[in-house]
């Protein structure tokens, strides 16, 4: 069922179209990601959602109702931002029971919900302690504390975890996932972060340029990206892309690398003579092989990058060069020879003139 349903959403300022004609739907329930470089919309987006700003053009449904019209403080939906909303002279207890009080609440009802949500967010031991002496990782659980209080329809999270470092991010990311799944919140979370987004969401939209790219689960966005610059922007390290034509030979469809080799797709051709195209490949998906086979390239490796569990190998064939990520390899050192396979399953192509994917 659609919580949130956003309709040709646009918004402009003077002449920048920071929104252009975007649509998507949320589910309830969910966690939600709007991801794409600084710039692309994505805070744009949620900031019309939230209804700070107005949109120029497009609809947007909460709960089966259009929102555009309606005040921020009547559309029952709460935003956490990047800078933490706390109060640093209170109490964490005041600082969550803050939204209650200035509704009206009873002192009955706000301590049965302050309690509720101390306890989702593990604050139950601190509730007297003053929000101004604590971490940032207890900030941000007040911040969300403050918005899950007063029980909104809707969850915005705003780059929330941009300003921490690299550990605390990891373990507040978690925490992040934990309280979603347990709160039952519908969420839309903003980051630039590819792999934030990845790890949190269970569906986004890929932003660029005020456009909304793609749509759809982290692992189909990876896989099968619709766009180059979806291939270009999600994975690290990123997609290996080699330029070549796609052509027929013996019956079998053929990416021909500007370099001079080959690789057969499928043995069944199909209707791209002589196109020019960008073939794509992950770098996990390569197969590594000490000997050559038909459909294998021959390479030399030139570079090798430790990554934890596993090595890159930069290796060139002809005068492109291709990462692949492995397992370290016995034996293989700069200079090598290696032998590389791209499965046809796990390519894709992309046409060079309009950077879409091509079916094959």
């Amino acid at each position: 069922m659609e919580k949130l349903v956003v309709k040709h959403l646009t918004k402009r300022f003077k002449d920048l179209v920071a929104v252009n004609d975007v649509s998507f739907e949320v589910n309830e329930g969910e966690i939600f990601s709007l991801l794409g470089p600084s710039g692309c919309g994505k805070t744009t987006t949620l900031r019309c959602i939230a209804g700070l700003e107005k949109p120029d053009a497009g609809e947007i449904y909460l709960d089966g109702q259009i929102i555009n019209d309606l005040p921020p403080r009547k559309r029952n939906i709460a935003l956490v931002f990047q800078e933490f909303a706390v109060f640093p002279h209170m109490s964490v207890y005041d600082n969550l029971a803050f939204g209650l009080q200035v509704r009206g609440a009873e002192k009955k009802e706000i301590d049965s919900k302050v309690a509720h949500v101390a306890e989702l967010l593990d604050l139950k031991g601190i509730l007297q302690e003053n929000a101004g002496k604590l971490g940032i990782s207890w900030k941000q659980r007040i911040a969300i504390g403050r918005a899950l209080v007063i029980e909104p329809k809707l969850l915005l999270l705003d780059e929330p975890l941009t300003l921490v470092d690299a550990k605390i991010r990891e373990r507040m990311r978690s925490e992040l996932k934990r309280i979603q799944r347990e709160s039952g919140i519908t969420t839309i979370y903003v980051t630039h972060d590819q792999q934030e987004a990845m790890m949190l969401s269970d569906r986004m939209a890929v932003m660029n340029k005020g456009l909304l790219i793609q749509v759809g689960a982290p692992e189909e966005i990876y896989d099968n990206p619709k766009e180059l610059f979806v291939a270009n922007f999600i994975g690290s390290p990123t997609m290996n892309f080699i330029e070549g034509a796609l052509c027929t030979e013996s019956g079998s469809l053929i990416f021909k690398a500007n370099s001079g080799y080959s690789i057969i797709l499928s043995k069944e051709p199909e209707h791209f003579i002589s196109k020019k195209v960008l073939l794509g490949v992950r770098p996990e998906y390569i197969k590594v092989h000490r000997k050559g086979d038909n459909n294998y390239l021959k390479g030399h490796v030139e570079m090798i990058e430790a990554s934890g569990y596993r090595f890159l190998y930069h290796v060139k064939v002809g005068n492109d060069l291709i990462v692949v990520s492995s397992r370290p390899i016995e034996g293989i050192t700069v200079g090598s020879e290696l032998w590389i396979e791209l499965p046809a399953e796990k390519i894709c192509i992309f046409d060079t003139e309009t950077g879409k994917k091509v079916r094959w």
